[in-house]
């Protein structure tokens, strides 16, 4: 990470939500969804706030301080597997970066030890995520699935 990169959610038709402590991301697009296991949850949610990659790092190490080998490794393949899925790109921005919310930066180090931030994807359900019945209703009825002949 020689690079203070900062990334922002490429995809307009990416949406993404906390639920239970995890972090699920489905492309509209595609059908694809996608979970985000281990310390993901808290890098997620600092990469989609803009947060740049060496404060996402120094924050990870206050948490974990014997882990930091493990911190920037798992740290540069989670961005590299956002990146591959077309999920997160270079934010070219001259902005200051926001800080890290208080809420999201520990004041004492965690007492676990570091789990490497995980994308998980899914395409067993694309079909059904696919599907559109509010824009889809024709003569044949919902639901169709986007691409299907309409007339019959």
């Amino acid at each position: 990470m020689s690079t203070p990169e900062r990334f922002h959610v490429s995809n307009p038709n990416l949406i993404h939500d906390n639920i239970q402590g995890e972090v699920i991301l489905l492309n509209l697009d595609t059908g694809t969804y996608y979970q985000v296991q281990g310390a993901g949850v808290w890098v997620w949610n600092l990469l989609a706030a803009g947060v740049s990659l060496p404060e996402i790092a120094a924050h990870l190490t206050r948490r974990y301080p014997n882990d930091a080998p493990a911190i920037e490794s798992g740290l540069g393949q989670f961005v590299h597997d956002l990146e591959q899925e077309q999920i997160i790109a270079s934010l070219n921005s001259d902005a200051p970066a926001p800080a890290i919310p208080p809420a999201m930066d520990p004041a004492q180090p965690s007492d676990s030890n570091f789990q490497a931030p995980v994308l998980l994807k899914y395409t067993d359900m694309q079909s059904l995520l696919l599907l559109d019945p509010i824009h889809d209703v024709d003569t044949p009825g919902w639901p169709l699935s986007k691409g299907n002949d309409k007339t019959g």
